[in-house]
């Protein structure tokens, strides 16, 4: 007897600019677990730039060759990477600029000679590009990156991208009990791994604040009404980003600030969804439909926003509390 089991499992031929075959993938393309998978990889590969971003040696190259391959296997459950670069490190680009798996020419047998040539150039691109913008040749922020580092008076500084250290940043700029300078200087220490050797602390905090608003500079807008408090809502927005992320955001390892707020922007209709469009028309001195009174009424306490109390401002009502007889 035999159990004959479809894994969904698909092949695919690869070829370079050419036309030449250069092997064949299988994958399975309905796997879930692929966008997952790749979050995962993206990570382990920007946090490897980065331990080596101070230091590069032929050794770290080679390792950062080995795990970029093995990632990508991962990802796609079987080995592709010996089909996508053959002998040929990961790092290695074509003179484009695309690395050598890109269809736009550097998998051919003349783009990979191209590369041979020129290695040392084009694995200081590839690797300015795996630090997420840490060339020091480019100081701005691509959207399509996930930058580690900022540049902060014509220096490169690694800045901590994990969403929880964000959000302790966030939390400690709104803190009552800290002037508005300990607010700041806390968020320099929070954020900047190297905060003392920080040339510039106002340059510093606009790098810092431009991270945070996913390499936006901030501009003048106009009303915008405060619809979401990291902490209070923070059991209701956890659930809602781990929908859109398909993995528990609480549990991971790490998980970039950026990819934070685009599974946060994400978020669909559910009972956060509900809290914050209620807060918005409330805010905007809209008219609630029936449904929506309703709601507010059985969850008043969590479409409230409730002011952060100070240290002292707590011990003043639980002095009262006690004069009061509780």
């Amino acid at each position: 007897m035999e159990l004959v089991i479809d894994r969904g499992v698909k092949s695919y031929d690869v070829k370079d600019a050419d036309g030449t075959l250069l092997g064949v993938i299988k994958i399975n393309p309905a796997d879930i677990g692929i966008s997952g998978r790749f979050v995962s990889a993206r990570n382990a590969i920007a946090e490897l730039a980065e331990q080596a971003k101070q230091d590069m040696t032929p050794e770290k190259i080679l390792a950062m060759d080995t795990t970029i391959k093995a990632e990508l296997n991962k990802v796609f459950g079987s080995d592709v990477s010996s089909v996508f670069f053959g002998g040929l490190s990961a790092l290695a680009l074509a003179d484009d600029g695309a690395g050598s798996c890109c269809p736009s020419g550097g998998g051919s047998a003349q783009g990979r000679n191209r590369c041979r040539r020129s290695a040392t150039q084009k694995a200081h691109r590839r690797l300015c590009r795996l630090q997420q913008g840490a060339c020091p040749r480019s100081a701005g922020m691509s959207a399509w990156e996930l930058p580690t580092t900022v540049m902060v008076a014509g220096s490169s500084f690694a800045i901590r991208s994990d969403f929880r250290a964000v959000l302790d940043a966030l939390a400690a700029l709104t803190d009552p009990d800290l002037t508005q300078q300990e607010q700041y200087v806390a968020c320099l220490q929070i954020l900047y791994p190297r905060w003392k050797e920080l040339p510039d602390a106002n340059a510093a905090l606009r790098a810092a604040f431009t991270f945070i608003n996913e390499g936006k500079e901030d501009e003048q807008q106009g009303f915008r009404p405060r619809l979401v408090d990291w902490e209070q809502d923070a059991a209701l927005i956890a659930p809602a980003v781990d929908k859109v992320l398909g993995y528990s955001c609480r549990r991971c390892g790490y998980l970039h600030w950026w990819e934070f707020l685009g599974a946060f922007h994400g978020i669909g209709d559910g009972l956060f969804a509900q809290v914050v469009n209620i807060r918005n028309k409330r805010a905007r001195g809209k008219m609630l439909d029936k449904s929506e009174q309703e709601f507010a009424r059985e969850n008043a306490a969590v479409i409230k926003i409730h002011a952060a109390e100070s240290a002292e401002d707590k011990a003043e009502k639980e002095r009262l509390l006690d004069l009061l007889g509780r």
